[in-house]
């Protein structure tokens, strides 16, 4: 069952005719797009068999049993239209909080089978992985108006600094709605779009006596953010001003400490886990687009990101260079993309989650989509997602379009992200999600 969170960032409102037969949907399993080689379902890794199929053979069994996942009884019903969107969301979508797949499949009037798709994503292949899934269980989907973020009118900045002790991220485009996250003085949030009167309509939903303010019209400045971990809410412009682009913290206040502003007289409360910067010898925060000195005796946590060379990152690697990819596997005898990376950290002191998904939520986002070909740095883990839009893959940036990782072609490598790797038709770029640095 979907949380309201789940709920709220899925949108679905569906109306469709027509049905389909469990024949139709299993000529439409078989041909449907294959699944990534290295995404092999649970079941799958104990299955001595299906591995010494050809690869063409395990794509195909692997797209029938997504399919099978996303309508299990293999009679495709429009009744449950809105499900399959929910159940796509549950199988590829990373996690809900971390993204914006808020889609909705209408029927084209006079047709049978037809849908256009309309709603918002955070990522271009939820747009097209969508797409294909409705398509492999036998709709016809005519038009897919799916809107990329983000989408901003012309003359909003990308990002915006938090210039209060808590920039707040919301479920909804109101202040006295619940607090999902928040950004500390210094801090930055992604601007993904304008909100809508529509985002109310949960909030409306909730509307009692005692919170006639639910009901009250969308007021102006508030926008869909992202905060630097990833987490995707409302956010009000008055918390921030308006920047261009990301920034790592230089420091972090460890204690509250109070500084005089020249055009003030109350001045300033810095507030504990305000994001600094250095300045000469000391310090300094941002607020409204001002540098404010940090006096010398505050307590301040310098940030320790990752000061890897790309010979660093080579030569902790070397003891499994050309070892072959092995789905689970952590050793010389067979390492997968995860597995590799992991064993990276590890040699730095920093445990990872195991699998690429899980890794996906650590440490703050540097760059998204082609920005990473331009923006990665040394150390920094880099996310790639199969045709259906989930996290399939990761590697570790040896710093622009270079990354070492480990996969089916070729094992242990150095591979580029605009260049086509062996055994594939696309350069890594075109399914990369984004980058992220962890702190060593």
């Amino acid at each position: 069952m979907l949380s309201n969170k789940q709920v709220v960032v899925a949108g679905f409102a569906v109306i469709f005719l027509g049905l389909f037969n469990s024949n139709s949907f299993a000529a439409q399993a078989a041909d449907a797009t294959p699944a990534d080689a290295e995404s092999t379902v649970s079941v799958e890794l104990f299955d001595a068999g299906f591995h010494r199929l050809p690869p063409a053979e395990r794509m195909r069994r692997a797209s029938a049993g997504y399919l099978s996942r996303i309508e299990p009884t293999g009679k495709p019903s429009v009744e449950r239209l809105s499900d399959y969107i929910a159940r796509y969301i549950e199988a590829n979508v990373y996690d809900p909080r971390y993204t914006v797949c808020d889609v909705r499949a209408e029927h084209q009037p006079g047709t049978t089978g037809t849908v256009m798709l309309t709603g918002d994503v955070l990522v271009p292949r939820y747009s097209s992985g969508i797409e294909s899934t409705m398509t492999g269980l036998g709709f016809n989907v005519a038009r897919n108006a799916i809107v990329v973020l983000p989408q901003l009118p012309s003359d909003t900045m990308p990002y915006g600094e938090a210039t209060t002790s808590a920039a707040s991220l919301r479920r909804f485009p109101r202040h006295a709605s619940e607090q999902m996250n928040s950004v500390p003085l210094g801090g930055w949030v992604r601007l993904l779009r304008a909100a809508r009167p529509s985002d109310l309509d949960g909030l409306a939903a909730r509307s009692t006596r005692r919170n006639p303010a639910s009901t009250a019209p969308l007021e102006q400045g508030w926008f869909l953010g992202q905060s630097p971990e990833g987490y995707v809410g409302f956010v009000s412009s008055d918390d921030l001003h308006p920047i261009g682009n990301t920034f790592e913290a230089d420091a972090m206040l460890m204690k509250p400490i109070h500084v005089a502003l020249a055009d003030s007289d109350v001045g300033l409360t810095v507030p504990l886990g305000a994001w600094l910067r250095r300045a000469g010898d000391g310090w300094s925060v941002n607020f409204q687009g001002k540098s404010i000195a940090i006096p010398a005796d505050a307590t301040v946590a310098r940030a320790r990101a990752a000061t890897l060379e790309p010979a660093d990152i080579i030569a902790m690697a070397s003891p499994l260079m050309q070892t072959g990819y092995e789905w689970g596997g952590t050793t010389e005898h067979g390492i997968d993309c995860s597995g590799f990376t992991q064993f990276i950290f590890k040699s730095r002191g920093i445990f990872l989650p195991r699998d690429a998904e899980q890794q996906s939520i650590v440490g703050n986002l540097v760059a998204e989509g082609e920005d990473v070909a331009r923006l990665a740095q040394p150390g920094d883990l880099i996310f790639f997602l199969n045709e259906r839009g989930k996290i399939s893959h990761v590697g570790i940036s040896l710093g622009g379009d270079r990354v070492m990782h480990s996969n089916n072609a070729s094992g242990v490598h150095i591979g580029q992200l605009l260049t086509a790797e062996k055994g594939t038709t696309e350069p890594l770029i075109e399914r990369t999600l984004f980058a992220r640095r962890v702190s060593f």
